[in-house]
């Protein structure tokens, strides 16, 4: 996208604040949705999470976001990019 060229390329700060934003938020989603999944999806406690689409060819920027809300509630998922 043209956002994350800018935010890649020219070092955009506000950019990379959109991207974080919307890392957080994909983190709150997994969060939201978290008690209402299977627990034997959970593998040593951690949920993998399959994420897919061109969005997350900016993981780099994503990725601060969904840490800080990682952190914030103690879910634990790891993400497997499929791009």
């Amino acid at each position: 996208s043209i956002l994350y060229l800018v935010a890649l390329n020219h070092n955009d700060e506000a950019c990379q604040e959109l991207f974080k934003e919307a890392g957080y938020v994909l983190g709150a989603h997994i969060r939201a949705i978290s008690s209402h999944i299977e627990k034997k999806l959970y593998n040593q406690g951690i949920l993998r999470v399959v994420a897919v689409g061109s969005v997350f060819r900016s993981w780099q920027f994503l990725k601060p976001g969904k840490k800080n809300n990682y952190k914030f509630y103690k879910l634990k998922y790891k993400f497997l990019l499929i791009l």
